[in-house]
């Protein structure tokens, strides 16, 4: 195949208020901190590694980098055991009219670790429609810098021009942007607004219901 959609994960796919923030929520209870969503607004769409690091930054944690990062990462797979847990409506629908087109290389490029995109594919029984899933710490530079997206383009043989990126934040947006991809922002109106992409993105929308094989072609040849 020479195209491909590259699907982001928490935030597009799922709700992250039920895996990421409830488990930093519970992380930073521990250690006596309060969540605060401005300083989480600093993060999104950053790999653990990134999130861990600001943060320890900003509420003064007391803890290493690395006690951090085993610390989130295994609250984040807890998390995908939540039998409340669901994807957000039209995904599942999309993946599956996505990979019945046959005109598409499907992957998940996000910033959680593997383990936990593996967990999520699987709980929802989507795993065999994805021929391929990246991680942010696969690379040297997590989003919004382009080398995740890159390292999937690579592993698809599909070049970067040929991938439409979805994108729920501006981060991981300007992580396709900058990979060269044309990238669809389906932002979340409770975080972010539709400016919030100008200049990044080919098309926004508030949802993946709608999307379909023809508008991922019609943004391709835009």
């Amino acid at each position: 195949m020479n195209k491909a959609v590259l699907f982001d994960m928490d935030g597009l796919m799922l709700d992250t208020k039920l895996t990421w923030k409830e488990g930093e929520r519970e992380m930073l209870a521990n250690l006596g901190k309060e969540y605060n969503l401005d300083i989480a607004k600093k993060y999104q769409g950053m790999r653990v590694s990134g999130v861990v690091e600001v943060m320890i930054r900003e509420y003064g944690l007391p803890l290493s980098q690395t006690e951090g990062e085993k610390i989130l990462t295994q609250k984040l797979v807890e998390k995908y055991d939540n039998p409340a847990l669901e994807l957000f409506e039209g995904c599942g629908e999309l993946v599956k009219e996505l990979a019945a087109s046959k005109e598409f290389a499907l992957a998940i490029v996000s910033s959680s670790p593997k383990v936990v995109i593996e967990k999520m594919a699987s709980r929802f029984d989507i795993k065999k429609y994805f021929d391929l899933f990246v991680s942010g710490e696969e690379v040297t530079n997590g989003k919004p810098a382009p080398d995740v997206y890159l390292l999937a383009a690579e592993l698809l043989r599909v070049e970067p021009a040929n991938c439409v990126v979805l994108e729920d934040a501006p981060h991981g947006a300007l992580s396709g942007h900058r990979a060269g991809m044309k990238v669809i922002g389906v932002y979340n109106k409770h975080f972010y607004k539709p400016e919030d992409f100008d200049g990044i993105v080919e098309m926004i929308s508030e949802s993946l219901t709608g999307l379909s094989p023809a508008v991922m072609n019609e943004v391709l040849t835009d």
